[in-house]
C-alpha cells in the first residue's frame, strides 16, 4: 500500500453485498456467494473531522491492550483475556467486562480455518444478541438483560501493519433495519442468526489505513438500546485501489460482552 493513502481522506474501494439470490440459511459463518460488488467512497477514519466512537458511529480505533508480535498461540490469547478487560473497564461508561471468545482469520493457506469476510454482514441478526447473553450468562441474565448491554468485537493483527484485506465499517447513523437480510446459521451444537447487508446508497464506510499491531478496531454488534441508531455496526475485509504489494495478513478478534453503566 503506498504511504500517502494515509494521508488521503476518501478512496474507492470494492465492497460486496447480499441480494436476493444470496442464501438465507448456512452451515457457516459467512458465506460469500451470490453477491453483488460494489465501488463505494470510503473515509479515512484517522482523519475523519470527527473521529468515530463506539458509541456513536458504532467503532473506534484504540490502543492494543496486548501486543501480540507473532500469530499467538491459543493459550498465549487466553492468557490475554483478564487485561483487556481491565483495560476496557477504564472506559467510564463501561460497567462490566467478559470476553466469552476469540478467534483467528489468516489469509495465509494452512493457518486457519477462518478467512478474512468479504461481505457486508453483522455479527448477530436483530434479537440474536439476546439469544446469546442466555447461553452465556443464563443466571445472570434477568440482570443484564434489564440493563443496557453490548457485544463488541476488539480486532487486531498478529502480523504487523495491515496491507491486504483491512477492515471497513459503516457508521451505525447511516444503517437501517431494512437493510439487513437475516440469515440462518446451522453450528454443530446451535442454531444461530445474523445478518447480510444489501446495498444503500445512504451508507458511509470508513477504513484505518495502514493498522499497525499496537492498535485494535474496538466495534459493536450487538446493542441491546440502540436508541435511533442502528444495532449493529456493519462491517468487512475489502479490496481497495491502493494495494502496490499483496500480503497475507492474521489477525485476532476477541467477543466481548459490555454491560454499560447507567446514565
Amino acid at each position: 500500500m503506498k504511504r500517502r493513502e494515509v494521508h488521503r481522506p476518501i478512496m474507492q474501494g470494492t465492497i460486496n453485498y447480499a441480494t436476493d439470490s444470496t442464501p438465507s440459511e448456512v452451515d457457516s459463518y459467512v458465506q460469500e456467494t451470490k453477491v453483488e460488488e460494489r465501488v463505494v467512497s470510503i473515509r479515512n477514519g484517522r482523519i475523519a473531522r470527527k473521529r468515530p466512537a463506539l458509541l456513536d458511529e458504532g467503532f473506534e480505533l484504540v490502543n492494543a491492550p496486548m501486543v501480540f508480535q507473532t500469530p499467538p498461540t491459543d493459550e498465549s490469547i487466553r492468557a490475554s483475556y483478564p487485561v483487556i478487560e481491565k483495560e476496557l473497564l477504564e472506559y467510564p461508561s463501561i460497567e462490566e467486562v467478559l470476553i466469552f471468545d476469540h478467534t483467528i482469520r489468516s489469509s495465509i493457506p494452512g493457518a486457519s480455518k477462518r478467512k478474512p469476510i468479504h461481505l457486508a454482514h453483522a455479527d448477530y441478526a436483530e434479537q440474536a444478541g439476546f439469544s446469546r447473553l442466555r447461553d452465556l450468562l443464563p443466571d445472570d441474565y434477568p440482570r443484564w438483560e434489564r440493563g443496557h448491554f453490548l457485544i463488541v468485537n476488539l480486532w487486531q493483527s498478529v502480523s504487523g501493519v495491515i496491507l491486504s484485506y483491512p477492515l471497513a465499517f459503516v457508521d451505525i447513523n447511516t444503517a437501517a433495519d431494512e437493510d439487513l437480510e437475516t440469515i440462518k446459521v446451522v453450528y454443530d451444537n446451535r442454531i444461530g442468526q445474523i445478518g447480510y447487508y444489501k446495498f444503500s446508497p445512504r451508507h458511509q464506510w470508513y477504513w484505518f489505513p495502514l493498522l499497525k499491531n499496537s492498535e485494535a478496531l474496538l466495534f459493536k454488534t450487538f446493542d441491546s438500546k440502540p436508541g435511533a441508531r442502528h444495532w449493529s455496526c456493519p462491517h468487512t475485509a475489502f479490496k481497495h485501489d491502493a494495494t502496490s504489494i499483496h500480503a497475507e495478513r492474521s489477525s485476532v478478534e476477541f467477543r466481548i460482552l459490555v454491560l454499560l453503566a447507567e446514565s
